[in-house]
């Protein structure tokens, strides 16, 4: 199980005093909403909060786990005026009680609220009010739901899943947003990467329908930007040891979250342009 939280923007977080010198210790994701970045550290269980040009605006106080350790395995995203996630071993949203996997994405539809999580077995959908109205296990292709991360391309959404044994890489699906919100998924776009390119299943999508996808290349973590059909636009230089949460904004800037080379567990905001070149980072 998780617990999950909601958090207003403007009062989950506590002042720039923050106890860590650097403020996000191991990055599991992050998320870009009202010109600000928010990262999950996944030791210390806080949020860590930046403006969109680097500048450290404040944490969360340390969020403890049902088990009283400060251990954050959350995701993150904006839903209007609310910063939602998921950490700790179990999922409670209100008096909805939502049965989570381990790690599990979380994502919006911006056209009526509604969440859409990865839980155990599947993916369910969830109101405005955090009530879950259904769960679906697999698409009609019979392609099983749960695992993987999830990104919203307006009113598609892509779905990631790493293939199962003895197959190898990563395999990427896409689907309206109604039909899965309606339990019946059926996929519209779909392609495959080795297993040299799947470094992670992390993904975000931009309004065209381009996906961006944390891997690892030749010279360490990267961000790979493919068209909907699959084609590789670029590849973003390598970046640290690990990409853990990547995010798109409105003008296809890319934010990415990782480990830099020096084997610290602290991690860093990688930030590139929309033709993938890097021009800020700040941790």
């Amino acid at each position: 199980m998780k617990l999950a939280f909601i958090l207003g923007i403007a009062a989950s977080l506590a002042g720039a005093g923050n106890a860590y010198a650097q403020h996000c210790n191991l990055p599991l994701s992050l998320v870009v909403g009202g010109g600000q970045v928010y990262v999950t550290c996944v030791f210390g269980g806080n949020i860590a909060n930046y403006t969109t040009s680097g500048s450290f605006e404040g944490s969360t106080t340390t969020i403890p786990s049902p088990f009283g350790i400060t251990f954050n395995l959350g995701r993150l995203v904006v839903n209007g005026q609310t910063l939602l996630g998921a950490y700790g071993l179990g999922n409670y949203a209100g008096t909805a009680k939502l049965k989570e996997e381990y790690g599990g994405g979380i994502v919006t539809d911006p056209s009526n609220g509604k969440l859409i999580e990865q839980v155990n077995g599947g993916v369910a959908i969830i109101s405005p009010t955090l009530a879950q109205e259904k769960l679906v296990a697999t698409d009609a292709q019979g392609v099983v739901l749960s695992g993987g991360s999830l990104a919203v391309s307006g009113k598609d959404i892509w779905h990631s899943l790493q293939n199962p044994y003895p197959q190898v890489g990563t395999s990427f699906y896409k689907y309206k947003l109604s039909a899965l919100e309606a339990g019946n998924p059926t996929e519209i776009a779909s392609f495959q990467i080795p297993i040299n390119l799947a470094g992670g299943q992390e993904i975000a999508a931009d309004a065209q329908g381009n996906l961006y996808v944390c891997a690892i290349g030749s010279n360490g973590a990267v961000v790979n930007k493919y068209t909907i059909g699959g084609t590789l636009l670029f590849q973003t230089p390598g970046f640290g040891s690990s990409c853990d949460g990547v995010t798109v904004d409105t003008d296809n800037t890319i934010y990415a979250a990782g480990l830099g080379y020096n084997g610290s567990t602290y991690g860093s905001v990688f930030v590139f342009d929309s033709s993938g070149n890097l021009i800020n980072s700040f941790n």
